[in-house]
């Protein structure tokens, strides 16, 4: 998938099959690691991925629900900077502090923060990151990504980030359609309930498996 459209100047997902740069990131960085320690597991697997560039428009609150082919429960969100942002509020992501324990959202993606017992998640983070900094989040967690508040990201100041969703131990592959469908990459031979495994989803930490090596 390549596009952008109004809200974004660029969007690839899973850049990291077609880009020997990111898939170097995730197969060499600490991140698997990093992830394994917040997941409290003992194995971590790609599960989607995706490169975004300026986010013009910016995203309104919501819940991620684009995670892959695996059970939310199984699933961890992590965004790398690859720009310095936010230091004026703007194109970093911005979170409401422990509303992955609301009562109110179940499947939804767009948030209304004044539904429910959402209005008692009062305290926001307020990030300023550099290139390399990590943001790891359940995919509960309502967030939002401020726009630029000239509705253009300026010229000679990008804003890239690599983003994605990656899979605890023990997930499975689960096909759950409408919206997150766009996550789910074919080509791949696991069928419904299948432990996640191979090539599409290779095993980043502890170690790398060889037979799931793409070719």
């Amino acid at each position: 998938f390549f596009g952008g459209g109004d809200s974004y100047d660029y969007i690839q997902r899973n850049v990291w099959m077609s880009n020997d740069g990111f898939r170097d990131f995730m197969y060499y960085s600490p991140l698997g690691h990093v992830l394994a320690q917040l997941g409290r597991c003992q194995e971590i697997r790609p599960s989607t991925d995706l490169l975004m560039v300026n986010p013009n428009e910016g995203i309104d609150w919501h819940q991620d629900n684009q995670n892959g082919p695996i059970e939310a429960e199984f699933a961890l969100r992590w965004w790398v900077g690859l720009d310095a942002c936010g230091q004026d509020g703007v194109g970093v992501p911005e979170f409401l502090i422990g509303s992955r324990r609301n009562k109110t959202v179940a499947e939804e993606v767009c948030v209304d923060v004044t539904a429910g017992d959402l209005p008692q998640f009062t305290r926001r983070t307020s990030y300023a990151v550099e290139p390399g900094d990590l943001i790891v989040w359940d995919t509960r967690t309502i967030h939002r990504i401020r726009p630029h508040p000239s509705g253009q990201w300026p010229a000679g100041q990008p804003r890239r980030a690599h983003s994605g969703t990656m899979a605890r131990q023990g997930a499975h592959y689960t096909a759950r359609g409408a919206a997150s469908s766009v996550s789910n990459l074919a080509g791949h031979s696991l069928q419904q309930g299948d432990l996640l495994a191979g090539p599409y989803f290779p095993r980043i930490f502890p170690s790398r498996c060889p037979d799931e090596e793409l070719p």
